[in-house]
């Protein structure tokens, strides 16, 4: 920093010096989990480059592809992409088609298309990336290990888990030969062979790998650091798998703990976290947990996702569940009805899932008292299971008789008449 200050107060404002010593701050921020700082000094590199440098000049590049990476770290993959795709098409005019930077490139824009949900994109890359790998580094050498490990973690998001497991550990076998015992590569190599164990619902050995890279991550990174967190929350997914719900819930508070520490509101890991808790405070009955981490999750989803996205449905439904399991009536039928809205914008008119929503709004009417309100709601139920069921379905007689029932109920209650029938809580 002294060098930086000595640098800025010297050198003209556009010196590549600065750009340097920019891009070197960066790093060291990055290394220390310092996401933000380390995007503010690669911009700043970016400035005086696009000033100073060719529009196809190498190290414009380098310094695109180092902005692409903190917009990963940070968890904003739409801009990632943007800046991979820059250095990307700079490499592919000026480098030879087997040149390392290029791989690194293919690579990065591989994370980009991954982290946006675009798999088969992500795929191809990694794999152009491994094909220059293999033909100009030797086999055990950490690039291709990576490489690797890439690969693994999209056969893990397609349920790919005994593949997913052959490239985890081919990356592992290579790592332990060529990087420290305690290097940070080895605890995610560690930590994705868990995932496939887990997967395989092996979970004592998702959870003996998860406590080797959590090991090796307390003795390498700062209390702090985001990957701290994902052994946490992983750890504490392990636990609750094999039944042991509070130590899976001080593990997955951990993780939460960390994340709301060093990453923006709307991260979407800090959504993994309340999305985790809420699940296990629901397991465990305790709804008032519950619904403030799905609040929470709910907060992220609205402010991330596009309004009316699917994602949203079930979180509307789980939040509605824990208020009307507090019997919070009227907040109960708000977050049906949310999820009623996007239901039917984006479902078949009579699709089982309207249905089931339909006949919850109908019984938190009733609950309520607003019989007229449930009437509407039963009918709209009625019409689609005559549409899909033979007339003398159970389900069918008996929401017909349920709809008679209540007008008759209303009519009594709207002439002062007391009614003796009864209607049973689903």
């Amino acid at each position: 920093m002294k060098a930086l200050e000595v640098w800025e107060e010297t050198l003209p404002d556009n010196h590549l010096s600065k750009s340097d010593g920019y891009t070197n701050l960066a790093i060291s921020f990055r290394n220390l989990g310092c996401f933000e700082k380390a995007l503010e000094y690669n911009l700043k590199a970016l400035e005086i480059g696009k000033s100073t440098l060719s529009e196809d000049h190498p190290d414009l590049a380098k310094i695109y592809n180092n902005i692409a990476v903190s917009y990963i770290d940070l968890g904003d993959y739409k801009k990632a992409l943007d800046y991979n795709l820059e250095a990307l098409d700079i490499r592919e005019r000026n480098l030879p088609p087997d040149h390392p930077d290029l791989a690194t490139t293919y690579s990065n824009t591989a994370v980009s298309f991954e982290n946006l949900g675009k798999l088969e994109e992500a795929l191809d890359y990694y794999y152009k990336a491994l094909d220059i790998r293999e033909r100009i580094l030797s086999p055990d050498h950490p690039d291709i290990a990576m490489n690797y490990s890439n690969i693994a973690n999209l056969y893990i998001i397609n349920e790919n888990y005994v593949g997913a497991q052959e490239y985890c550990k081919k990356a592992l076998a290579i790592m332990k030969d060529a990087l420290p015992a305690d290097h940070p590569d080895i605890a995610s190599c560690y930590s994705n062979i868990a995932v496939t164990y887990s997967g395989l619902e092996k979970y004592d050995e998702a959870l003996n790998n998860d406590l080797i890279a959590l090991d090796i991550r307390e003795h390498s990174l700062p209390a702090d650091h985001p990957d701290l967190a994902v052994s946490y929350n992983n750890i504490g997914g392990d636990y609750v798998n094999l039944g042991m719900n509070k130590e899976g819930l001080e593990f997955l508070i951990k993780a939460l703990t960390i994340r709301e520490k060093i990453l923006p509101p709307n991260h979407s890991a800090i959504m993994e976290s309340y999305e985790n808790l809420a699940i296990q405070f629901r397991k465990t009955k305790q709804y008032d947990e519950a619904l403030k981490y799905s609040l929470k999750t709910i907060q992220v989803m609205e402010d991330i996702l596009p309004e009316n996205h699917p994602d949203l449905i079930d979180w509307y439904d789980e939040t509605g569940k824990d208020y009307e399991a507090l019997e919070q009536y009227d907040n109960a039928v708000h977050y049906y009805l949310k999820s009623l809205s996007i239901k039917e914008k984006t479902l078949p008119a009579d699709h089982p899932k309207i249905k089931i929503s339909l006949e919850k709004i109908g019984i938190l009417y009733y609950n309520l008292k607003k019989y007229e309100e449930a009437i509407i709601y039963f009918k709209k139920a009625l019409i689609i299971v005559k549409k899909t069921q033979p007339p003398f379905d159970k389900e069918r007689i008996s929401l017909t008789t349920m709809v008679h029932k209540l007008r008759s109920y209303d009519t009594e209650i709207k002439k002062g008449k007391q009614n003796r029938w009864s209607f049973g809580k689903k």
